[in-house]
């Protein structure tokens, strides 16, 4: 069982996980092993029982269909994994998976917010590096330009340019294009603005610079893509 997205978003920011989203995980956990649901009232016995005071601090009230109130903690990372362990041997297993799982796709979306920041800076790198390569040749610099080479990368990585991959992806002009890219295009990018920055001022033409982009591209990061787009949708 996979992390939803929303929890990995929950996460990500606080670190935490509520005992409402975390028993029903527990519950649909417990059901695909054959277990009956386990009350509200229990677990939350069981939680208090295995972090005592801990939870204090970290308490909110939700209100009941029947009106009562009950209160509610947030966990950690620790506390859900020793809550988890009160479980049979075969949900114990699953709710470690499901840990890490939500672990590691925090940390894949920490990765792709430095690899995105990364690829904002190169992409200004490049920028002054056009025009730097055309001021050398007498050549003003305008905005088409600056847009051109960047579709230049767009169409070595995604195959298209930005305005047709937008489109695709039903994107609006303020979404960010970086932010819909997996972690080996983004790694991508910053690579080859790197690689097209020097081309640039090595006084590459646009068809030669193209090319070896294109051949470097698919040396290194086709396979790769291919791999991550398996693992993202298996």
């Amino acid at each position: 069982m996979k992390a939803s997205k929303k929890l990995i978003a929950i996460f990500a920011k606080s670190k935490e996980v509520s005992t409402v989203d975390f028993l029903k995980t527990i519950n649909e956990l417990r059901l695909e092993n054959g277990d009956n649901k386990i009350e509200p009232r229990h677990f939350l016995d069981r939680v208090f029982d295995e972090i005592g005071e801990d939870l204090n601090r970290k308490s909110f009230t939700v209100q009941n269909r029947n009106k009562t109130v009950t209160t509610h903690y947030m966990l950690d990372e620790d506390q859900m994994l020793l809550v988890g362990m009160r479980e049979s041997k075969s949900v114990r297993k699953q709710v470690l998976l499901w840990l890490h799982n939500l672990s590691d796709k925090v940390n894949e979306l920490e990765k792709q917010k430095t690899e995105r920041a990364e690829a904002s800076l190169s992409f200004k790198e490049q920028s002054a590096a056009l025009k730097l390569s055309r001021e050398f040749e007498g050549k003003e610099t305008l905005s088409h330009h600056y847009s051109n080479e960047a579709d230049l990368l767009n169409r070595v990585i995604l195959g298209c340019t930005a305005k047709s991959y937008r489109s695709a992806h039903q994107l609006d002009k303020a979404d960010s294009l970086r932010d819909t890219l997996t972690s080996v295009e983004l790694e991508a990018y910053t690579a080859l603005r790197k690689a097209n920055e020097t081309y640039l001022l090595d006084g590459l033409t646009h068809s030669e610079r193209k090319e070896k982009l294109t051949d470097r591209y698919k040396r290194f990061y086709c396979q790769r893509l291919i791999e991550e787009y398996e693992r993202l949708n298996g």
